[in-house]
Formats: structure tokens, sequence, C-alpha cells
């Protein structure tokens, strides 16, 4: 199973998931086996399992609904009893209702523009990738940029980066930028590092790699963490209309799938303002919960200085919370560890963002009432966060729950776990890596630090 670059659920687990059980997706706002309803059902479910996920796990046989509101579950005689001549009757004919799936970390921008370039997921051989960004270059005008997501070289023969000679020799006329499958690589053509006046003496940016050939230090062409930006950050911006495009197609993906709301992690200004204009216009049929990233300090200030944004447009939009990123990922060896990886022991990883800047975000974010979510994925990124979280609630009221979130979780040292439960820290982990990972994890860090990798258990 592949980790898709468009979210935790927003793939193909989900995907598959919902077309092979989901026969309504709703949200769920009602009582089980509560048939007494207010008004009467503009539409009745019935004939299939309607799971309430309540706290007893209920499961019923109807449910009805009238406008945007769950009036009443239970039995198929009680809820069918409730209908009027104008009510729609659906027969589900066996098959389940679910309430409405929330991906708790996705990436709607992302997934747009992810819809809108090449699918590099499941690629198998750097050769295919090759193959695919020909093709397209071959039906695109000559110079235009080319842009895709989704490799990773786990997946093929040769487990190494890539190195951009294949690519720069099938493709030489177009500037191309790969995004790994997790974000926090990618890689560019010969054109494309030209363009960003990348040479052997360009210097490691902080928080970043540039990957170089050995003998002659010139760039291989992978770019890691904060290095990306060398390059990406020449290409061209897309047209409000093309954004636009991208989003509601990517809205559309979302809904296919099940998804009905999403915690939105890192989104901009320009991308709250567009959301806000699309849901002022009626095109907006998702609920985003944002968190604010990009622009540094001032841009977070910003944001405190104005306040949270809770239920905008009938709550189809909220923002209060922040994203920040303290190091890279384990498949492009940025995660930072505390020891160095077990497959490359000159490395332990990148810190992204100086522990410093965090501490400051974290207590700005304390005294504007918004929640903070910082990436931490290596053990060195999660003790780093844990250790500024707990100065900063220290001096807040006991029992005082600001649901600060640690996103991902995903290699923490075992005396670490126990940290998340006293300070009340949400470990918000993702499913999708640890089935990608589990292939080569161990390589990465070793037999014993796997034992605080994916924990699920030990969480729960």
């Amino acid at each position: 199973m592949k980790r898709d670059p468009r979210g935790s659920v927003m793939g193909r687990i989900g995907g598959r998931f919902a077309r092979a059980s989901c026969a309504a997706l709703l949200l769920w706002t009602g009582r089980p086996g509560s048939v007494r309803a207010q008004t009467q059902p503009d539409l009745i479910l019935y004939g299939g399992p309607v799971y309430t996920v309540d706290a007893d796990g209920t499961v019923a046989q109807a449910l009805a609904i009238a406008g945007d509101r769950i009036l009443a579950v239970g039995s198929e005689e009680e809820i069918l009893g409730l209908a009027v001549a104008s009510t729609r009757r659906i027969d589900l004919d066996g098959r389940p209702a679910f309430p409405g799936f929330i991906d708790a970390h996705g990436h709607l921008p992302g997934l747009a523009t992810s819809l809108q370039s090449i699918d590099l997921v499941g690629t198998a051989s750097y050769e295919e990738v090759v193959a695919k960004v020909a093709a397209a270059a071959a039906a695109t005008p000559g110079g235009e940029w080319i842009t895709g997501r989704g490799w990773d070289q786990n997946d093929w023969p040769e487990k190494d980066f890539p190195h951009h000679e294949a690519l720069s020799l099938a493709v030489a006329d177009h500037p191309v930028w790969l995004t790994r499958v997790d974000g926090h690589a990618g890689l560019a053509n010969a054109r494309a590092m030209e363009l960003a006046g990348v040479t052997a003496d360009t210097p490691d940016p902080r928080g970043g790699r540039i990957l170089r050939d050995p003998n002659t230090s010139a760039p291989t062409g992978v770019f890691i963490d904060n290095a990306q930006g060398l390059v990406s950050r020449r290409i061209p911006r897309a047209s409000p209309d093309r954004i636009r495009q991208g989003i509601e197609r990517a809205i559309q993906t979302c809904i296919r799938h099940g998804l009905t709301s999403i915690h939105d992690a890192g989104v901009s200004r320009s991308q709250i303002d567009l959301y806000r204009r699309m849901i002022d216009e009626g095109d907006f049929n998702l609920r985003i919960y944002a968190m604010i990233r990009g622009g540094g300090l001032e841009t977070m200030q910003r944001f405190f200085d104005a306040g949270p944004i809770i239920g905008y447009g009938d709550n189809r939009l909220t923002v209060r919370s922040v994203k920040i990123v303290i190091d890279g990922a384990l498949g492009s060896r940025g995660a930072a560890l505390l020891q160095p990886y077990a497959d490359d022991p000159g490395n332990s990883g990148l810190l992204t963002t100086p522990p410093e800047t965090l501490r400051r975000i974290v207590q700005g974010a304390l005294q504007a009432g918004f929640q903070v979510c910082c990436h931490a994925i290596g053990d060195r990124g999660n003790r780093i966060v844990l250790d500024i979280y707990e100065e900063a609630l220290g001096s807040e009221p006991l029992g005082t729950d600001h649901r600060f979130r640690i996103e991902h979780a995903q290699v923490v040292a075992l005396v670490d776990i126990p940290r998340f439960a006293r300070l009340g820290v949400i470990p918000s982990m993702q499913a999708t890596h640890a089935t990608s990972d589990m292939y080569w994890a161990e390589d990465r860090v070793g037999p014993r630090r796997i034992e605080g990798a994916y924990a699920w258990r030990k969480f729960l």
C-alpha cells in the first residue's frame, strides 16, 4: 500500500474503502434510538447498517434527515413511520452508511496541484518516471515547466536517490521539478537547475541539503527539505483561474472518497482568502479546519492579532491553529534523529525550523488562543517540540487543554511517549506512513529505535 501525497485518507486508501463499502456519508448530529423528530424528514435511508459512531458503537437500521440535520436513527419500522408523501426513500440494499470521514492531516492545495501535474505515485523505477515526464514534455510547449509528484526511490530496484542525468537527457528543453511522495525532497533536471542558478558552489540552505556528486560536488538534482525552495520558487505561479479550478477538483475528489472535512495542514493567507471567496459564492462543499503556515513570525503575528476565524460560512471554514515543521521526513533521511541514521552513519537529519523560532510561535499562539500543530517525525524533532510545549504550558493553569498537537509523531524515544499524555499533547499520526514505510523503516533507525516508531499501541 503506497503513501499518497495528498493526505492520509485522500488517495488510494480512502478511495478504495469508499467505493467498496459506502452507500452514504453524512454528518452525524442526532441521538441513536431517538425517533421523536422535530419536523418531517426530507430523506430516509434504510435497508443497511447505519454506523452512528457514538460512544456505545450503536448500529441502527435506518436514519431520517431534514435539510442538513439528522432527525433520528432507529429501526426501519420506527424511521419509515416518520415518512410523509414528499419524503425521499433510499434503500441501501445491504450497504452500510457512515458519518462523513474527517482527514486530520491533509493538504487541499497540494491535492489540487497534484491533480494538475504528473502523477508519479506507484512508479516502479526511475526509468518509468523519466518516461512519464518525457511523454508529458512531448505534449507541452517548449520552455514551459513540467511538474510531478509521488516518486519514491524505496520502491525501485535501486534504492538510492536518482541522478538528474537520465532525466536531463530525456527532457532537455523543459525545466522539470518532481516532488517526492512525502513532499520533503524534489528532483530537478539540468534546465531547472540552470534557471535556478544552482551550481556546485551553491551552499546548502539552513534546514536543507543539496545532494552532490562525491567527486565533483556538482548537484545530483535532488534537493532535501528547505533546499527545495532553491528550485521550486522559480516555478511561475499559476493563474488565479487555474488555482481555483485545482481547488474545485480537489474538493470533488475528497467528496467522492467520502471526506467531508479536512484539517488543512498548512495554508497561506491567499489560500484562506480563496476559500472564503468560494464559500461566499456557494462553491465550497467541504469543511476546512485550517492551520496557518508560511511567511514567518510576522505573518503568524498578523493572524494572532486578528484572532481566530471560527465557523465561517455555515461552518465551512475555521482558522484557529498554526503549522510549524521542525524536521524532515524519514524516507529522505531528513527527519531529525538523536543518533545518526543506521543506514547513513554520517547523517542525523535536519532541523528545518530553529527551536527558538518555534518557541516564539508557541508563546504567541498561546496568548492569542490558537492551537499549535508541529510536524515532527524524528525522535530528536519530537523531543525538541515536547520540551518547548512543556516550557510554554508550564505557565498555564493546571488542567487547561490547549490541544497542542505533534503531526506524525513517527519515531519517538520510548521515554518520551508518556510525556504526550502528561502534557495533554495529541499525537496526530497517519496510518499510511506505517504502511508505506514498513519495508525500509527499520533500515533507517535500527532494531532498537524501531520500538518507538509508528507506536500506536504504546500511545494508546
